[in-house]
């Protein structure tokens, strides 16, 4: 797992859309592949400086096998105080219910703005 606020290999990442992500999650699964679950805790979040209290984020998440991304969906949700700073909770949602095969990879891609009607 790796993140970064920079797509520094773009061949690695899915393309790219109207909107530049501001921070990237990026993973590798291994040999055996992973379902991911139904419920997501609702507890934690993910904390920047770069963040915005009371501006929305929308979460964009994607998979790779070979060459080709398949979108593993969008949603949107609106960044609170924390004592960590301004905080987005619901990263993993796009996730939630997704079946990746073996030695796959994905990307979670943070975006500015609210450009999904789903809630995160």
């Amino acid at each position: 797992m790796i993140s970064s606020t920079t797509a520094y290999n773009p061949a690695l990442f899915p393309p790219a859309g109207s909107v530049t992500p501001i921070f990237y999650i990026q993973f590798v699964l291994n040999k055996t592949g992973v379902i991911f679950g139904a419920k997501l805790p609702a507890a934690g979040g993910l904390a920047s400086k770069s963040l915005k209290v009371g501006k929305p984020y929308t979460m964009q998440g994607a998979s790779n096998v070979g060459s080709l991304w398949n979108s593993l969906g969008y949603c949107s949700t609106t960044a609170f105080s924390s004592k960590y700073g301004a905080t987005i909770r619901g990263v993993g949602f796009v996730l939630e219910n997704v079946h990746m095969g073996a030695a796959s990879s994905g990307v979670i891609s943070i975006l500015p703005g609210k450009l999904a009607q789903s809630k995160c």
